[in-house]
């Protein structure tokens, strides 16, 4: 039996590295120019930016593909999944934090054609017996490395301040039997304030935290749920000054993060 990394995410998942991209390729120093050497980091980072598109791309394409499998075929619903694991891996060469930030995505739940409810890593682990021994090892060390970076991306402190207070400000919101605008925003201000920093740290995991942030809450008030990044730029006005464009500029920067 094939053994399986097991991680604990956190509650409502997702977080990344306290440093930009630790560990990843050293920018070169360009005859000592300061000009060259900001142009080179400003090019990688365009070239990290366009890699992880790539991954996010492939990994709904593949998402897609295998909610439209009506019955279980695990040899197509593996195939659909190389591309995945090809725009993962030149990621993770150039960034390693980079490629971990896309992990969360990578794995985050998606249901079926057939009805189940997978996480792309375990899917693999669990399936891959179908595949040719030579490709099976493949797949697997692929799948160990995504729930590795994963795991490691969870315990960044900055992004683990995130993620306890927006699960702090969804209890609030959860129990708020009467609308009032000025307390949601209230409850949010400290997931602003733990989001900003993290994007300061991280901000290609920062805009992945972006996709948990807006999930929509269920309020004690009824309605169809609080999406943050709409609410705190339609409901600002009930603040004022510094705190009124700051959630503005929170809420804009969102909804940027999802596009």
């Amino acid at each position: 039996m094939k053994k399986v990394f097991l991680y604990t995410l956190l509650t409502v998942f997702c977080a990344g590295a306290v440093n930009a991209f630790p560990g990843d390729v050293a920018f070169p120093q360009v005859n000592g120019l300061d000009g060259k050497i900001q142009k080179t980091k400003m090019i990688r980072q365009q070239n990290v930016a366009a890699l992880q598109k790539d991954v996010l791309s492939a990994a709904v394409s593949a998402k897609n593909e295998i909610a439209r499998l009506q019955e279980p075929n695990f040899s197509l619903a593996l195939q659909s999944i190389v591309k995945v694991m090809d725009a993962y891996n030149a990621l993770r060469r150039v960034s390693v934090s980079a490629a971990a930030a896309t992990s969360f995505e990578i794995n985050a739940p998606f249901k079926a054609g057939w009805g189940a409810q997978l996480k792309m890593a375990e899917f693999v682990l669990r399936e891959s017996v179908v595949l040719p021994e030579s490709m099976q090892g493949e797949f697997d060390a692929w799948a160990n490395q995504v729930l590795q970076d994963v795991a490691s991306a969870v315990n960044a402190p900055a992004a683990r301040e995130t993620l306890e207070k927006l699960s702090s400000a969804r209890r609030t919101i959860n129990t708020m039997k009467t609308y009032n605008a000025g307390y949601v925003l209230q409850a949010l201000a400290p997931v602003m304030d733990a989001h900003n920093a993290l994007r300061k740290a991280d901000p290609a995991l920062a805009a992945l935290v972006s996709r948990e942030i807006n999930k929509p809450i269920k309020a004690g008030f009824g309605g169809n749920g609080v999406v943050i990044s709409r609410f705190v730029q339609m409901e600002s006005v009930v603040v004022s000054g510094n705190l009124q464009y700051e959630l503005d500029a929170w809420g804009a920067a969102m909804e940027r993060d999802l596009k």
